[in-house]
């Protein structure tokens, strides 16, 4: 069997992509990054480091990595990196490597949040009411046509990923309060006033400007083709960083329904994620596409749905599979960590009796 590459090592989403693909694969799995020192590419079989190798080089120097390690399968993990290997696409396939990425056309549409929100719109999706602002002077009245600032109002950029930009306007945020009881990552609750200084009278692009949800929030991991369709939802129940910390797998049918017709729509083919939060009567509402493997897509695995590495078996020409989903199940993030000196130690949290299954899973 011919080797996998992930790249963009030093992501969030490594440690369980690449617990999901040694699971179901005994080849090597290598790693590569951009930064100068990257510790989870000591996980890897082999890692590699492109630090200070710029975009138009990038793509081919992963073509000559891939070549000389027999490496037949590349699992990108940020959209940047996506998006300049789809760009060389055609080379990699004539050296016989497939790259896990829906198009980048769909990558482009689901970054550009106004652009997915008016598709979901016009195909009677659910989206929550928004306006786009260019100055301090329209936040601030869409803020108040929001509710602000008896109610909060949600405010992101209109081309972004992740949760960058992301704030919440709350004209009740106690600054000396959540200074001595939130962590840095915690605060993005802010008053209006205080993002003039930030932002400035002219933003540097455009925002947009949603009403605030109070229902719970879900993420969906997909894995969707011809003949293969797997909609899973995970409610979060508490976040850190951006990922859930503590979250349920739940077969919300109403959320399924409304993936499956997006999936439709979009005629959008791979691996990718959505996100959706109820509204006060319990509508749920689409928040955004992720083109690419979420963040704690760990979750279907632990569940019975290991679409990462289904995702890279399709990629080989394998039969699609059928899955049991443990509809219910819980998931619980804990700390973990490894050590890097005489030896490589790993932190591998166990009950007793499991130790030996663990070290086995961990030499692979």
């Amino acid at each position: 069997m011919k080797n996998i590459l992930i790249t963009n090592a030093d992501a969030h989403t490594f440690p369980s992509t690449y617990y999901s693909l040694r699971k179901e694969f005994d080849c090597d799995i290598l790693s590569s990054s951009r930064q100068e020192f990257c510790p989870n590419g000591f996980l890897t079989d082999s890692h590699v480091s492109f630090f200070n190798v710029t975009d138009d080089v990038y793509a081919p120097s992963i073509l000559n990595f891939c070549v000389e390690h027999d490496v037949d399968v590349i699992v990108p993990l940020s959209i940047h990196e996506r998006l300049i290997l789809l760009s060389l696409k055609d080379k990699f396939s004539e050296k016989g490597i497939s790259i896990i990425s829906v198009d980048a056309e769909k990558i482009h549409l689901a970054n550009d949040k106004l652009a997915f929100a008016r598709v979901c719109e016009a195909n009677g999706i659910p989206v929550p009411r928004y306006e786009v602002v260019s100055t301090y002077l329209e936040l601030k009245s869409a803020a108040k046509r929001m509710g602000y600032p008896k109610n909060k109002v949600i405010i992101k950029p209109v081309v972004g990923s992740g949760s960058r930009g992301f704030r919440i306007l709350n004209a009740k945020v106690n600054y000396k309060t959540t200074f001595y009881s939130s962590r840095p990552d915690q605060l993005v609750e802010v008053k209006l006033s205080s993002l003039k200084g930030t932002l400035g009278d002219t933003f540097s692009q455009p925002l947009i400007v949603n009403e605030f949800l109070c229902g719970n929030e879900f993420t969906v991991d997909c894995l969707c083709y011809a003949d293969q369709e797997v909609i899973i939802p995970r409610e979060r129940l508490e976040t850190k960083n951006g990922l859930t910390d503590v979250g349920q797998v739940v077969k919300h049918d109403e959320i399924i329904a409304y993936t499956r017709k997006l999936v439709s729509i979009l005629e959008i083919k791979g691996i990718f994620g959505f996100q959706f939060k109820l509204d006060s009567n319990g509508v749920p509402k689409m928040l955004e596409c992720n083109p690419r493997i979420q963040g704690t897509m760990i979750m279907s695995t632990l569940a019975g749905a290991n679409i990462i590495a289904e995702a890279v078996r399709r990629a080989r020409g394998l039969e699609p599979r059928s899955f049991e989903v443990d509809w219910g199940m819980m998931f619980y993030r804990i700390n973990s960590g490894f050590s890097i000196g005489k030896d490589i130690q790993i932190m591998n949290i166990v009950k007793k009796g499991q130790i030996e299954d663990n070290v086995g899973d961990l030499d692979k």
